[in-house]
């Protein structure tokens, strides 16, 4: 009987969180197999939903149930409105997925950046470090570079582009920029966003791309933060430049960042345009890019012009087969440090351990269970002789 019983519900607060999720009348309508008038009812105030229905609601939102009961909205995170999309998609919208992770990622941004600034953390000096209205491209990627701390060999030495994207991640993370990485969210919605803050910086990544894309994703928002300027990246690749001015400034300094001019120069051979298949993938796996990437970098260090990367493009844009496997079953701590990060997981525990924050936010803020914490520290405090086991 009590799943029928009215909810009594704000039905402000209903349809704040169905526009803030992304989702039309009719999504939901479809959804929850009822009538668009029912949920038109619903946000009039006119009806009220059950309490069964609400609790479908709130799960379909991503919204704890006693949001629907407050006055009015929370003040909430804006959603990042600088589109960085390449033209091919130029025209999409948030997708209610992406919208999702914004949010979140902008929660952990806010609670990581108070807490932070609580305990008087120092700010993160690479935010907003660039303040010339030119910036030079080299120089930027230089002094990236050298704050990264990535040494030519280590980069060469990376076994495969998994271990690539690991090392840069790392040097990212050692700067005090969170890095998270999301599944679940198609490439030409988004590859990856920045969102600067001077106390808790934070790039995203789509888990679903290729690891060379990640990596050059990861550094193209590295700019972005060095800029000061939160936005969203996503579409296929294109040989055409970006219109927006910091777009092709971010993706220049990434491209110099993983293949530096001299060293990319000195590299390539004299005869190269008589193999020049074999002399891109070896440049591609050299750096631990992609094939695209060498191809722009040949236009931008005067080796090729751009007739040469348009009649290129089409091959150059060939991916490795993904090997097909069954299922792999990811251990829970693991998959934790690869969506939110070692650097935002330590801060956590931090947290936790000082008793600033309970189990339930530990649980909220690493989306893991209390019962994977042993093999978690184990994982992020390797050295230890022992896990922190938090007296109870």
């Amino acid at each position: 009987m009590a799943a029928s019983v009215s909810s009594g519900a704000n039905h402000r607060m209903i349809e704040w969180a169905r526009k803030k999720a992304g989702y039309s009348q009719s999504d939901i309508a479809a959804a929850l197999k009822v009538d668009v008038d029912s949920v038109t009812e619903w946000e009039s105030g006119t009806s009220s939903p059950t309490l069964a229905v609400l609790r479908q609601l709130a799960k379909h939102y991503h919204r704890p149930l006693i949001v629907f009961y407050l006055p009015e909205p929370p003040r909430d995170f804006s959603v990042v409105k600088d589109f960085r999309f390449l033209p091919a998609s130029a025209d999409k919208e948030f997708s209610p997925e992406l919208r999702r992770a914004i949010r979140r990622a902008q929660e952990r941004q806010e609670w990581a950046a108070s807490y932070l600034e609580d305990i008087g953390a120092s700010k993160c000096e690479l935010v907003a470090s660039l303040k010339v209205a030119t910036p030079n491209v080299c120089d930027a990627a230089a002094n990236l570079r050298q704050h990264l701390g990535v040494r030519l060999e280590d980069q060469f030495q990376s076994q495969h582009d998994s271990a690539a994207f690991g090392l840069w991640k790392k040097a990212v993370e050692a700067l005090g920029v969170f890095v998270f990485q999301i599944g679940g969210i198609s490439v030409e919605d988004m590859r990856g966003f920045a969102l600067s803050n001077p106390f808790a910086p934070i790039v995203v990544v789509n888990g679903s791309d290729y690891y060379t894309a990640k990596t050059f994703t990861l550094v193209h928002e590295m700019a972005h933060i060095l800029l000061g300027v939160s936005a969203v990246y996503g579409g296929r690749p294109t040989m055409n430049e970006p219109q927006d001015r910091i777009e092709r400034f971010c993706n220049r300094v990434a491209a110099n960042v993983l293949v530096p001019r001299d060293d990319f120069l000195s590299h390539i051979p004299s005869d190269w345009k008589s193999r020049d298949d074999i002399v891109i993938s070896e440049m591609a796996r050299r750096y631990r890019v992609s094939r695209l990437v060498i191809g722009q970098r040949l236009v931008e260090t005067e080796l090729a012009d751009k007739e040469y990367l348009s009649n290129k493009w089409p091959s150059l844009q060939s991916r490795p087969q993904k090997k097909k496997e069954g299922p792999i079953a990811i251990p829970q701590h693991v998959l934790t440090t690869a969506r939110v990060g070692e650097s935002f997981t330590r801060l956590s525990l931090a947290a936790y351990y000082a008793n600033d924050i309970h189990g339930g936010d530990l649980t909220e803020l690493l989306g893991m269970k209390l019962k994977h914490l042993p093999k978690l520290e184990s994982q992020v405090y390797p050295n230890r002789i022992r896990p922190l086991l938090k007296a109870e």
